[in-house]
C-alpha cells in the first residue's frame, strides 16, 4: 500500500497535481511534492497541520461542513473550489476533490484530497465578467448617445454609467464651452444623487483642483495644450491605492474637454484596461461632438477582437460560438485537440468535428441551455474527434459554457472553456484500485493473524497444561520452583502474543468496542485484587480511591477498560521498588454529547521517566532503556496499546513524571449513563440455578495433547469427562448421553464448534437438553471473537491457554461455589 501511495504521489508530482492524505480530523498525513511547492513548505512542516490552515477565512466554513459529512461517512466524495494563501505565491484558486477511504469494516479510515491550480481559469472567468461589464457599459453609453440630445443630461448619464455599470470608483467629464468648464461628477455608491452639472472655470474632483496639472502644465484654459492622448497619475484624495485615468475629448484635431476616472491601482496599470479606456474616450468624444446624430454602437466585432487577444494566451482549449453555434474564435489548444487548422474550423459548427453521440447527448443540450442565458458545466469522457488528423483516445473533459452579450444586452454567442482531466481521472482509478488491493491485503493480514493466533495458542495450551499437571504431582522445592518459573515465562509469552495481536488489530482498524452496562467500582476492585499479592511481595502500598459522586453503573467496554488499568498498574509495580501505587477515579464535567467523563489516575513512587523519553513513550517497541543490560524486561507494547485504546474510546491520556520521584498517568474516558440501573443490578446478581460437585462433561477437542491435559485436569477436579474429536462427534455423543455441560473447541475437522453449537440449539429431538451450558474453549482470541461465539449460542468463553482458575470460574458461574471446592 505504501509503495502504491508513493508511486501515486510521484505520478501526481509529474502531472502537476496537488495531493495529500488526511486523517478524519483534517490533519495532513502525507503531502506530495507539488503540495509542498505550492505552499512553499517542507513535508515535515506540512505533516500534522490542518488541511484548512491555508484556506482563506471566507471559504473555510463551506468546506468544514462538507468535510465533516465526509469524515462521518455520510458522503463518499465532494468537490469544491476555494482560495488558499501560499507563502511566496500569494492567493491561488484550487479545485479540490476529497474522497473517503474506508477500512475493511466499512468504517471511515482516511481521506484523499486531490487538487489542481485553477487560478488561471478563475482569472479568466473574472476577466470575462469584467469584459462583459465593459461591453454592457459601452452599450449603455452608446445607447444614451444615440437617444439623448441635451448635453447636460448626456454627460451626467455617461458619468453614472461609468460608475454604476462599468465599475469605476469616480467619473468626471469636463467640457470647455466659450471659456467655461461644464463638469459632471459621479462617485461609486452614491447613485444619481452624486451627479451634478455646473459651470465653473476649472474642473474639480472632491473639491480639489487635480486635473489642470495633469492635463497641461500651462493651464487648463489653453485648449490646444500639450495633453497626451492617454496617461495615468495617482490621485491621493480620491482614495488609497487608486489611479486616475485621463483622456482628451476631441474631434479630429479639435480639443474640447476631458474624461477622467478613478480606478483601483491594478486596473490603472493594466494595458488592456488602458486600451479599452481609449476606446471609451473615442466613443464619448464622438457622442458629445455629434449630439444631433443618433447612432447605434457597433462594438461587437471590436470586443471579439479583444477577446481573441485574451483567448490566444489561454493554455486550455477555448472557443467562441455565435447564436447558430458556428465557431468565431478558436485558440491553438482547441484546434490541436481536433487536429485542424484554425481557418478550417472558423465558420463551422462543432458537429462537423465531434463524435456524433457526444455532440447529440452532451454538447448540443448544453449549448441549447447556455444560449438561453444559463452557465452550463459538465464532465465526461469524450470519444475521438470525427475526421481527426491526429490519433486520439477517449479523453475526460471538464467543459464550461458561458453566454456573452451584445450592446443591447442580448445573447450573441457562447464561450466554451475546456480542461483535459484525463490524467487526473486515470489517477483516481489507480488510487481506487490501490485502495481495493490494500483492503484485500489488510483482510488477508487479519486472517493470517487470526490463524497464527490459533496455531500458536493451541500447542502452547498443551505446554502450559502439562506444566500445570506436573505442578500437581509430588515435587521437591527445587522442582516446584522450575515449574513456577516455566509457568510465569509462559504467561509472559501469552501476554506478549496478545499485545502484538491487539496492536495489529487496532492498526488494521479491526478492533471493535463492545459496550455494555458494568460496575466501574467492580472493575477497580478486580484490578486491586489482581495486583494485591504482587504489591505486597515488593512491600508496596497499593491504594485505591473513588469519587463519591461516581454512579454505580455506566455504559462502556469493561474488557478494554480493565485491560488499560491492568497494563498501567502492572507497569507501575514493575518500575517501583518501594513506596506506593495509588489508583484514583474522579468525576469530571460532561462534554458535549456525552453523559459523563471519568478521569483515571495511576500514580507511583517509582523510578520516573526522563523528559527525553516522554515524547516517544507511546511509540511501539520503545522503552526507556534499550541496552543489553537493562533491568526491566518487556517488548514496549503496553503503553502503545493503552494509547490506541484510549483514542478508540474517544478519550485522551497524558503522563507527568519526574526522574527518581515517580510517575502519574492520567486518562479521561467518556461514558453513557445506564437508564435502568435496577434491572441491570437484578440481572447481575442472579444466582446459579443448580449446585453440583461432580459434573459430567463433554469435551470437544481435536488436539491430542490438549485432550490429555484438559481431561486429566478435569478428572483431578472430580469430574467425569467424555471426549469428542470433532464437532459432528460431539453432536452425536450429546444426543445419545446426558451431560451437565459441554467444553467446545472452535476450530475442529468435520464440523466446527460454532456449527456444532447451532446444531444442538436448533435440534427438535432432544427436548430441554438443547439448553445445556456450552463453554467455548478456543485459541480464537481476536477482538470480536467472544461476541461472535456468544451470538452463535454459546454461554461462556475461555481463551487458550487455559488454567485451573479458568475452569473453576465458569463452573462456579453455572453450578455454584461447591464446584470450586471439588
Amino acid at each position: 500500500m505504501r509503495h502504491k501511495m508513493e508511486k501515486a504521489l510521484m505520478y501526481l508530482d509529474q502531472v502537476g497535481m496537488i495531493m495529500a492524505t488526511v486523517d478524519l480530523q483534517g490533519n495532513i498525513i502525507e503531502p506530495n511534492n507539488e503540495l509542498c511547492n505550492v505552499f512553499g513548505l517542507d513535508k515535515d512542516e506540512i505533516r500534522g497541520t490542518h488541511f484548512l490552515s491555508t484556506t482563506l477565512t471566507e471559504d473555510i466554513e463551506r468546506e468544514k461542513l462538507l468535510f465533516s459529512s465526509l469524515a462521518l461517512g455520510k458522503t463518499e466524495r465532494y468537490e469544491i473550489e476555494k482560495r488558499i494563501k501560499c507563502r511566496n505565491q500569494g492567493v491561488k484558486w484550487l479545485r479540490s476533490s476529497a474522497s473517503l477511504t474506508r477500512n475493511t469494516q466499512g468504517d471511515p479510515d482516511y481521506i484523499v484530497i486531490i487538487s489542481r491550480d485553477i487560478s488561471e481559469r478563475i482569472g479568466f472567468d473574472l476577466r470575462t465578467k469584467h469584459l462583459n461589464k465593459i461591453l454592457r457599459s459601452q452599450r449603455d453609453v452608446n445607447s444614451l448617445i444615440a437617444r439623448e440630445k441635451e448635453r447636460g443630461r448626456l454627460i451626467r448619464g455617461i458619468c453614472n454609467i461609468l460608475v454604476n455599470t462599468r465599475g469605476y470608483q469616480h467619473a468626471n467629464i469636463s467640457i470647455i464651452d466659450n471659456g467655461l468648464s461644464f463638469s459632471a461628477y459621479a462617485r461609486a455608491g452614491q447613485g444619481d444623487k452624486s451627479t451634478s452639472l455646473e459651470a465653473r472655470s476649472s474642473p474639480k474632483i472632491n473639491n480639489q483642483e487635480c486635473l489642470r496639472i495633469n492635463l497641461d502644465k500651462d493651464g487648463f484654459e489653453h485648449h490646444e495644450g500639450r495633453c497626451n492622448e492617454h496617461y495615468s497619475c495617482p490621485l491621493h484624495d480620491v482614495g488609497n491605492g487608486c489611479t486616475v485615468l485621463c483622456g482628451r475629448l476631441h474631434h479630429e484635431s479639435s480639443f474640447f474637454g476631458v474624461l477622467a476616472v478613478s480606478v483601483p491601482e491594478e486596473m490603472g496599470n493594466d494595458d488592456e484596461e488602458k486600451e479599452l479606456f481609449k476606446d471609451l474616450i473615442s466613443d464619448v468624444s464622438y457622442g458629445l461632438f455629434n449630439l444631433e446624430k443618433r447612432k447605434e454602437s457597433q462594438n461587437h466585432l471590436r470586443v471579439l477582437r479583444k477577446y481573441e487577444q485574451i483567448v490566444s494566451t489561454v493554455l486550455d482549449p477555448m472557443a467562441f460560438l455565435d447564436r447558430s453555434y458556428a465557431y468565431k474564435i478558436v485558440n491553438k489548444a482547441y484546434t490541436w485537440h481536433f487536429g485542424r487548422m484554425r481557418h478550417n474550423m472558423v465558420g463551422e459548427t462543432p458537429d462537423k468535428f465531434m463524435n456524433p453521440e457526444d455532440y447529440q447527448n452532451l454538447l448540443k443540450p448544453a449549448l441549447d441551455r447556455c444560449i438561453s442565458g444559463e452557465i452550463v458545466r459538465f464532465q465526461h469522457w469524450l470519444g475521438p474527434a470525427k475526421q481527426c488528423n491526429v490519433s486520439r483516445n477517449d479523453l475526460y473533459w471538464d467543459v464550461c459554457l458561458y453566454p456573452f452579450f451584445d450592446d443591447n444586452d442580448s445573447i450573441q454567442g457562447i464561450i466554451i472553456n475546456a480542461k483535459d482531466l484525463t490524467q487526473h481521472k486515470k489517477l483516481e482509478r489507480e488510487l481506487v484500485e490501490s485502495r481495493e488491493k490494500a483492503e484485500a491485503a489488510n483482510k488477508a493480514k487479519s486472517q493470517f493473524l487470526a490463524n497464527m493466533n490459533h496455531e500458536l495458542r493451541t500447542p502452547f495450551n498443551g505446554i502450559m497444561g502439562m506444566m500445570q499437571l506436573l505442578g500437581t504431582t509430588h515435587l521437591d522445592e527445587e522442582q516446584q520452583g522450575y515449574i513456577d518459573a516455566a509457568i510465569k515465562s509462559s504467561q509472559r509469552f501469552t501476554c506478549l502474543l496478545s499485545n502484538i495481536l491487539d496492536l495489529s488489530s487496532i492498526e488494521a482498524g479491526n478492533m471493535v468496542l463492545c459496550n455494555s452496562t458494568f460496575n466501574i467500582k467492580e472493575a477497580l476492585n478486580f484490578t486491586e485484587e489482581m495486583f494485591y499479592a504482587s504489591a505486597r511481595e515488593k512491600d508496596i502500598e497499593l491504594k485505591c480511591s473513588l469519587d463519591p459522586g461516581l454512579p454505580s453503573r455506566v455504559i462502556g467496554d469493561p474488557v478494554r477498560i480493565k485491560q488499560i488499568l491492568l497494563t498501567l498498574v502492572s507497569n507501575a509495580i514493575k518500575y517501583t521498588e518501594k513506596g506506593f501505587i495509588q489508583i484514583q477515579l474522579a468525576l469530571l464535567s460532561p462534554a458535549k454529547g456525552v453523559d459523563l467523563r471519568i478521569m483515571f489516575s495511576i500514580s507511583d513512587s517509582g523510578i520516573g521517566i526522563p523528559d527525553d523519553n516522554l515524547k516517544t513513550l507511546f511509540d511501539p517497541f520503545v522503552q526507556m532503556d534499550n541496552s543489553h543490560t537493562r533491568m526491566y524486561q518487556g517488548a514496549g507494547l503496553g503503553l502503545t496499546i493503552v494509547k490506541r485504546l484510549v483514542d478508540l474510546m474517544d478519550g485522551n491520556i497524558c503522563i507527568v513524571s519526574m526522574p527518581g520521584q515517580g510517575t502519574t498517568i492520567h486518562f479521561v474516558l467518556p461514558f453513557a449513563l445506564c437508564r435502568n440501573n435496577s434491572a441491570d443490578e437484578a440481572h447481575t446478581i442472579a444466582l446459579p440455578q443448580m449446585s453440583k460437585t461432580n459434573l459430567k462433561i463433554l469435551l470437544a477437542e481435536d488436539d491430542p495433547l490438549n485432550q490429555t491435559f484438559m481431561k486429566i485436569i478435569l478428572k483431578k477436579l472430580g469430574h467425569d469427562v467424555t471426549l469428542a474429536s470433532n464437532g459432528q462427534e460431539a453432536v452425536d455423543k450429546f444426543a445419545k448421553n446426558n451431560f451437565d455441560c459441554i467444553l467446545m473447541d472452535i476450530q475442529m475437522p468435520v464440523m466446527s464448534g460454532v456449527e456444532a453449537t447451532r446444531a444442538i440449539r436448533k435440534s427438535t429431538s432432544i427436548g430441554s437438553k438443547k439448553d445445556i451450558p456450552i463453554i467455548a474453549v478456543t485459541a480464537h482470541t481476536q477482538p470480536g471473537d467472544k461476541e461472535r461465539f456468544l451470538e452463535a449460542g454459546m454461554d461462556d468463553y475461555i481463551g487458550k491457554p487455559v488454567s485451573l482458575e479458568d475452569f473453576q470460574r465458569v463452573f462456579s458461574n453455572f453450578f455454584g461455589q461447591k464446584v470450586m471446592q471439588a
